[in-house]
């Protein structure tokens, strides 16, 4: 192995990737096709796990990522929409440098990989749709705004100091992959996707492909053939590695297919530094994972993302030499893993909303009613604490807030991540002054009779009488405008 030309250091490269793979027959070609790539014994070549998470922290969702008693945990910053709606790109850039410290000590650590399935960058067309807390918002000039920091943040060093003359587009820290959910693959921001090294799937897309989609009527052989030709390199699945062998030897995909793909994964695994490690990333271990400066990022980007919906009669912030007693009312008042929202690791702490105000005021809390609020019968012991305090925080639906005149001030937080309960309270005391602006246009509760999800035309069908989608198009009254 000493005299392969894949273990010269001082080659491109795309000669040594070029020579790995030379040195491996078929069978062993196809098993590292998959996330999950078995390695070569026979070579040296050790197995990988391509599919770890970073959407807004280091993610336990991904299988090469996991937390044990040598790494607990790992900071959760709040969902991407939240930071967005700082519309602060330093501290989105500022995030993404976070995590990949922390990705990178992980690593380090053998408790994580090299490669993210972060961030996602799907515009958001319609409010109902179940995942628009993974993402930048409505505006397609923001989602990339939002991608292009994050990911910068992401594969670069966070202390310049550390890495002087290192080149950051040879050395990135972790690899970043842009994930629309169709297919994860980079075409903005530098991330190691937009180099074309490689393009991988959204997880099990092309076992959906032959089992349900059916448009095509490939069989198992057929679509991995379809899709290795089509730039395909990577399979977030087990279809490239339980079936591409039969695809070659039934003459549906060439062998030379097979190499051009492992030839891009094996450069970024090179430029991540998995075979020849990187210097200057060595020393990143337990102690910069939930470090305290990580932890105070994670409470301001709360902040930041925090906006002021309603604050009548300069009703925020309450002052806490006169209040002293304070009702916290509502199904997430005592929020903590709810917090995080999806896509999320296991944190450094909680802090809760009754944990924040606390520091501020004495708290009595009361549920008032669970989240669907299908009976009444906590809603009198809230009333009870409510009469008893100076003043009152509830959670609730705000549609009717808004127009309730016995409702002072509203603040929308979100998924505000681990250290949200702080952030709240901070803000509702004035300890920070919320600037926080809408992602997303908030529609009246009829908007969801005026069209079905499965339009997705943005902007108005006439014939249909469908209102536009997103604030670029919809001519509708809102409850609240886009950047509100």
């Amino acid at each position: 192995m000493a005299n392969f030309a894949f273990c010269d250091k001082s080659l491109p490269y795309e000669v040594r990737a070029r020579d790995l793979v030379n040195h491996m027959t078929l069978q062993e070609k196809v098993q590292q096709l998959g996330h999950v790539a078995y390695g070569v014994p026979r070579l040296g070549l050790p197995k990988y796990n391509w599919w770890s998470e970073a959407l807004h922290g280091v993610s336990s969702t991904g299988p090469g990522t996991f937390f044990d008693e040598v790494v607990p945990g790992a900071t959760s910053f709040p969902t991407v929409i939240l930071t967005t709606a700082a519309f602060n790109e330093s501290l989105w850039k500022t995030i993404g440098q976070a995590v990949s410290t922390e990705a990178r000590a992980m690593y380090n650590l053998s408790r994580a990989g090299l490669t993210f399935w972060s961030p996602v960058i799907n515009v958001v067309r319609d409010p109902r749709w179940g995942r628009v807390i993974e993402t930048p918002g409505e505006d397609p000039f923001i989602v990339g705004r939002y991608a292009s920091n994050f990911v910068r943040g992401l594969q670069v060093a966070l202390k310049i100091t550390q890495i002087q003359t290192l080149d950051l587009l040879k050395f990135p820290r972790v690899a970043s992959t842009l994930l629309p959910m169709i297919l994860k693959i980079g075409r903005i921001s530098d991330a190691i996707s937009l180099m074309l090294e490689y393009i991988v799937s959204d997880c099990d897309s092309i076992q959906v492909m032959v089992e349900r989609h059916k448009f095509l009527g490939d069989t198992k052989e057929d679509a991995v053939a379809r899709t290795l030709k089509a730039g395909l390199d990577l399979d977030c699945g087990e279809c490239y590695t339980k079936n591409t062998e039969a695809s070659v030897k039934q003459g549906k995909v060439g062998e030379e297919d097979i190499d051009r793909s492992l030839k891009y994964l094996y450069v970024v695994l090179l430029r991540v530094g998995f075979f020849d490690g990187i210097p200057q990333f060595q020393s990143l271990g337990i102690k910069d994972v939930c470090s305290e400066q990580h932890i105070e990022l994670a409470a301001q980007a709360a902040r930041e993302g925090i906006v002021l919906l309603k604050n009548n009669d300069d009703t925020l912030p309450l002052k806490s030499d006169t209040i002293k007693t304070l009702a916290v009312v509502g199904p997430h008042a005592n929020a903590t893993k709810v917090m995080i929202g999806n896509y999320a690791g296991i944190p450094c702490r909680y802090i809760s909303p009754i944990h924040g105000f606390s520091t501020y005021a004495k708290v009595s809390y009361a549920i008032g009613c669970d989240v669907a609020c299908r009976d009444d019968i906590l809603v009198f012991p809230a009333m009870k604490v409510a009469q008893e305090a100076d003043a009152t925080i509830r959670g609730i639906d705000i549609t009717f807030a808004k127009n309730n005149d016995n409702i002072k001030a509203i603040l929308w937080a979100e998924y505000p991540g681990e250290e949200g309960g702080r952030a709240i309270a901070d803000v509702v005391f004035g300890k920070y002054n919320p600037g926080g602006r809408l992602p997303l246009t908030w529609h009246e509760a009829d908007y969801v009779d005026q069209l079905p999800r499965t339009s997705l035309q943005l902007r108005p069908n006439d014939e249909l009488s469908y209102p536009g989608r997103t604030y670029k198009f919809f001519n509708g009254s809102t409850v609240y405008p886009f950047g509100y």
